[in-house]
């Protein structure tokens, strides 16, 4: 409170100091398979006293259920049970997990998908520029025993490691001549192929500022070439 008093009165100000809206950096699983309940856990700041819902999904079929929400005192993670229906059916679009508090919103993308087949959900970082080696992390379920392959010539996948059953890393060597664009990566385990046609943007180069020479005005020590 602000006490403001003089010889005549004074008042008595009641200042509300809100803080900052919550942020995500992450979000493990980023998938959860058809009849299952998922364990969530979401990674950021000023998570405490968040709220949690699940979109309905882009055909509207629901049919995933919210419980058990937790945040912890520093507001660095939340954790919840993700129950998903088992007479759903695998989605392509990602639904989105949206984290309200009283200072804003934030929201992260969750995929539905069958149970037993391996899914990508994301690759970090997502984009690299002609003559460049990228080294990235794809995230998904059911990677064990996978294999990754690429459908272009723009990216060769080197030295790749299955982590584990939701993480995989390879270094992605984009092409000198490589045209700007997306490029397929795909995820093989026995016959089957899930297949995410934008996993990797190929970027055009940044190009560098220019030098610009300054005149010395007064013979300036501390004036710089930009």
């Amino acid at each position: 409170a602000l006490v403001i008093s003089s010889s005549v009165g004074g008042a008595v100000l009641q200042l509300l100091v809100q803080r900052p809206a919550p942020t995500i950096t992450d979000v493990s699983p980023g998938a959860g398979e058809i009849g299952t309940t998922v364990p969530l856990t979401i990674m950021g700041a000023n998570l405490n006293g968040a709220a949690l819902v699940v979109t309905s999904g882009s055909s509207h079929q629901g049919g995933v259920t919210v419980a058990n929400v937790f945040s912890s005192v520093d507001g660095a993670f939340l954790t919840a049970d993700l129950t998903i229906d088992g007479g759903l059916t695998p989605e392509a679009e990602p639904r989105l997990l949206i984290v309200t508090t009283e200072s804003g919103q934030t929201t992260a993308e969750f995929f539905v998908v069958a149970a037993g087949v391996p899914s990508l959900t994301g690759i970090r970082p997502g984009a690299g520029e002609p003559g460049q080696t990228v080294p990235v992390t794809l995230r998904g379920l059911n990677l064990t025993g996978a294999t990754l392959s690429e459908a272009s010539a723009d990216i060769d996948l080197m030295n790749p490691v299955v982590v584990d059953g939701e993480t995989a890393t390879v270094d992605v060597v984009v092409a000198p001549g490589a045209a700007v664009g997306a490029s397929q990566v795909s995820v093989i385990s026995g016959l089957q192929v899930i297949s995410q046609p934008f996993a990797f943007q190929t970027q055009a180069p940044l190009t560098g500022l220019p030098v610009i020479a300054l005149p010395v005005v007064n013979g300036d020590p501390n004036q710089q070439t930009i």
